[in-house]
C-alpha cells in the first residue's frame, strides 16, 4: 500500500486510540493494587511498599468500602487525564512532524525511522506550557507552607518512556498514600507526620518538612500531601500516635543537620549545604 499521508494519520489516530484504552486498563490495575497495598501497611502499622496484596484482587474489592472506591476512582480519572494529555501533544508532534517530513520530500524510510524512534523513546516530546500559570508549593521559615502561582518560563522536554516511568511512579506512590491515609482515618488516627530520606536527591523543602505533624484534612495537611505528590519524591506519611511508638522530635532534627539543612536568607528558601 503506498503511503499517504491521510492513511498515515488515520493509523496514528487509531495507534493512540488502543494506548488509551491500554493505559487505562493497567493504571487502574496498579492504583488499585497500591491502594490496597497503603490501606493494608497502615492496618498493619507497616511502611513497606508493596503492589503484592494478601489477597486476590476479587477478595480486596469486596472488601472496600464507597469512600475507598472513590477514592481509587478519583487517582485513576486524575492519572488517565495527565496520560492523555502527554498522549495527544504526543500524537500532534508526529503528526506534524511526519507532514513536514512528507513535504520536504523524506523517505518513506525515513518517516518510519522517525515514529520509530518517538515509541522506543529516542525522540524527544515538546511540552510548550510557556506564559501559563502553575501551582507551586512554598515552605517557609516557620515551616508554613503555601501554594503560590508561578509562570512556565521554559519549556518541558520528556519522551514516552521517561513520561511513562515517571507517571507510573509517581500512580504508584499517591495511591499508596491515598490508602494508607484512608485507613488512618478509618482507624481514629487524627494525625499524621512528613518522614522520608534527607540525602542529596531530597527536594531541601521537603527535608525541612521531615518530623512535622498534621492534623488530616486540614489546610496544612493538604499542602504537605501536595509535597508528596510532586514528582520523584520519596517521602511518606506516618501515622501519628502521640506516644512512645512516635520517632523523637530529636531523632528528626539530627537527620536535617546531617543533611545541611539551612534557610538561605537571599533566596529566601531551604537549602542542602
Amino acid at each position: 500500500m503506498p503511503f499517504t499521508l491521510t492513511t498515515f494519520q488515520k493509523i496514528l489516530k487509531s495507534t493512540f486510540k488502543q494506548i488509551n484504552k491500554d493505559q487505562a486498563e493497567a493504571l487502574s490495575i496498579q492504583i488499585s493494587a497500591n491502594f490496597i497495598a497503603g490501606r493494608t501497611a497502615a492496618e498493619k502499622h507497616t511502611s513497606i511498599q508493596s503492589a503484592e496484596p494478601d489477597h486476590t484482587e476479587e477478595e480486596e474489592e469486596e472488601g472496600l468500602t464507597t469512600i475507598e472506591k472513590a477514592e481509587i476512582a478519583a487517582l485513576i480519572a486524575l492519572f488517565l487525564g495527565y496520560s492523555k494529555g502527554f498522549n495527544k501533544i504526543t500524537e500532534k508532534q508526529i503528526s506534524e512532524t511526519v507532514k513536514e517530513m512528507v513535504t520536504a520530500g523524506k523517505t518513506q524510510a525515513e518517516v518510519r525511522a522517525y515514529v520509530g524512534g518517538v515509541f522506543e523513546g529516542k525522540e524527544k516530546i515538546v511540552i510548550d506550557n510557556i506564559g501559563k500559570i502553575r501551582k507551586e508549593i512554598k515552605v517557609d521559615k516557620a515551616l508554613h507552607i503555601t501554594q503560590v502561582d508561578k509562570v512556565v518560563k521554559q519549556k518541558y522536554y520528556s519522551s514516552l518512556n521517561n513520561y511513562a516511568d515517571l507517571l507510573g511512579d509517581q500512580a504508584a506512590h499517591d495511591s499508596y498514600e491515598t490508602g494508607r491515609k484512608t485507613a488512618n482515618i478509618a482507624a481514629g488516627i487524627s494525625q499524621w507526620v512528613f518522614t522520608g530520606p534527607s540525602d542529596e536527591r531530597a527536594r531541601p523543602h521537603h527535608v525541612a518538612l521531615i518530623g512535622t505533624t498534621y492534623e488530616y484534612n486540614s489546610d496544612q495537611s493538604a499542602y504537605a500531601e501536595s509535597c508528596l505528590s510532586e514528582p520523584r519524591c520519596r517521602h511518606r506519611a506516618m501515622a501519628w500516635f502521640g506516644d512512645s511508638r512516635d520517632t523523637p522530635a530529636e531523632e528528626w532534627q539530627r537527620l536535617k543537620d546531617d543533611a545541611g539543612l539551612r534557610w538561605d536568607d537571599v533566596k529566601n528558601e531551604w537549602s542542602l549545604k
